[in-house]
Order: C-alpha cells, then sequence, then structure tokens
C-alpha cells in the first residue's frame, strides 16, 4: 500500500514538494520514529521467553497489525521520495508524450513485482525461523532489533 501511493505521487511529480524542509524534515522524524518503535518492539520479542508464531488462521487481527505496520514503514520512509522522483525522471522521457498507457503498464508490474517479493520474502523469513532453535530465532530478533534502532539514529543524525 505505501509502496503504491509513492508510486502514485512520484510519477505524478509531487516528489519534487518533499525537497522542502517543512515536509521533509516531518516525514523523516515519523519514519525514525517508526524504525525506532520497530526496534524497541524486536528486542522485547528477543528478550521474551518464548518464540510466538503466527497463528494457522486465514486472517486475524495480526495479520491486520502487521499490514499496517508495513503500509507505516513505506510510507513514513522517506528515501521513498528520492526513488519514485527518480524513477519518474526515468520513465517519463522513455514513454513520451503519449505515455498514459505505458506509465499504467509500467505502475502495475511493478506493484506485481513488489507483491511477488513481498511473498518471497515472507516465506524466506518464515521457513527458517520454524525450523531454527528458539535461541536463535531470538538472537536474530535482537539484531534486527538493534539494526533498526541504529538505523533511525543514524537518520535522524543524517536530518540534523
Amino acid at each position: 500500500m505505501g509502496d503504491a501511493v509513492w508510486a502514485v505521487l512520484g510519477l505524478a511529480g509531487v516528489g519534487v514538494l518533499f525537497a522542502v524542509p517543512a515536509l521533509r524534515v516531518p516525514l523523516t522524524v515519523t519514519g525514525c520514529l517508526l524504525l525506532a518503535w520497530l526496534g524497541a518492539a524486536g528486542l522485547r520479542d528477543a528478550l521474551a521467553r518464548k518464540v510466538a508464531y503466527p497463528k494457522a488462521q486465514p486472517y486475524d487481527k495480526q495479520d491486520r497489525k502487521a499490514m499496517a505496520v508495513g503500509a507505516g514503514m513505506s510510507l513514513a520512509n522517506p528515501w521513498n521520495v528520492v526513488y519514485w522522483s527518480g524513477a519518474a525522471g526515468g520513465v517519463g522521457p522513455v514513454l513520451g508524450s503519449s505515455g498514459t498507457t505505458e506509465l499504467g503498464v509500467f505502475f502495475a508490474g511493478f506493484m506485481a513485482s513488489s507483491m511477488l517479493w513481498c511473498l518471497i520474502s515472507a516465506g524466506l523469513i518464515m521457513m527458517p525461523r520454524r525450523a531454527l532453535p528458539s535461541v536463535a530465532v531470538r538472537a536474530l530478533e535482537a539484531c534486527c532489533g538493534v539494526s533498526l534502532l541504529v538505523f533511525a539514529i543514524l537518520q535522524l543524525c543524517r536530518l540534523m
């Protein structure tokens, strides 16, 4: 969802507005806060006594929470603005002036590949997670939590 929003905004040329500090700074701070929150949650989960595996239910509140966090991460990522501004600049000249249909095909292809990558990544994460011992999963979660906290701090330092 977040990638789709940025793609539409970037391809529409709105990315130029985010060069304005009044918009870039709050977006970056929001992204840093989200990264810090996710890092703290990863550390909290790593310190838990047991590893929680997702339930085998078709759809529940955990799925909605995961989807909201994923969309929030994508929407709060200030580098999406940079990416889509560059993509719009590169795609526009290639498509030319009659590129409405081609732009739609490009967008559909991007979204399909993005969804496929999400499914592949989720599968590649879930298989080893179920196979690894609890201690190894907790160690990986701790490493990921620390990494997210470091990224949040580095991004804030870069902003200043």
